[in-house]
């Protein structure tokens, strides 16, 4: 099940979109979005979820429970830190784009992601941590 709800304008993740437990794969992006609601840890089933171009300063921790995610979309929001809670269960994740946020840390927890094989962290001015001096680089050469 795939639902497109970006560039509409929404400034908050409804909380009936979090009931559709089927859904697999969610695109919020280029919205103003500030928050999402801690349902969204109902959606085991997605694989994809594009909140890029919000207004996200925060996720919260019920995002850990989104284990079957293989791509994960969160560039140009306001981001300052992605939880290690959060990043220690996304197991399956192959994609995870960060770039042009606010972080200025990332956990070395990102690290031992098994199927990881791309990250974007470009325009992340103060980024310290494990993967840093990589900054612009996307492929982490896993297979």
């Amino acid at each position: 099940l795939f639902l497109d709800l970006g560039h509409n304008q929404l400034t908050e993740l409804d909380d009936l979109i979090c009931s559709f437990s089927n859904l697999e794969i969610l695109r919020l992006n280029d919205n103003k979005i500030q928050m999402i609601s801690p349902r969204i840890g109902l959606l085991t089933k997605l694989t994809s979820l594009d909140l890029s171009s919000n207004s996200l300063a925060k996720l919260p921790k019920s995002m850990s429970s989104l284990f079957n995610l293989k791509t994960l979309q969160l560039s140009s929001n306001k981001l300052t830190v992605i939880s290690k809670e959060i990043l220690r269960e996304l197991v399956n994740l192959k994609e995870l784009d960060l770039s042009t946020n606010f972080l200025t840390t990332i956990s070395p927890i990102i690290k031992t992601l098994p199927l990881l094989n791309s990250v974007s962290l470009e325009r992340n001015h103060s980024l310290t941590g494990p993967l840093a001096p990589y900054k612009k680089a996307r492929n982490l050469g896993r297979d």
